[in-house]
């Protein structure tokens, strides 16, 4: 997690004992976060939270490189 975090990126696991392993659409409809790095974090993600929910409040994360510029 360390690792993608100090890419910007933001990062969380599935505990591998809520869904098949490599299976990642039932990661997605079955899996519980069991980790997650500060930008997951500051991005709402929470552990024990449904990764359904954390990936949505992933994909709705704005990062701040990417923020709108406003006209000089």
């Amino acid at each position: 997690m360390l690792l993608v975090a100090e890419h910007g990126l933001a990062g969380a696991t599935v505990d591998a004992r809520t869904s098949p392993m490599g299976d990642g659409l039932a990661s997605y409809h079955q899996g519980v976060i069991s980790a997650r790095n500060v930008l997951a974090a500051a991005a709402g993600v929470e552990i024990g939270q449904p990764a359904r929910e954390a990936a949505q409040f992933l994909v709705d994360r704005q990062p701040p490189s990417m923020s709108p510029r406003t006209p000089d």
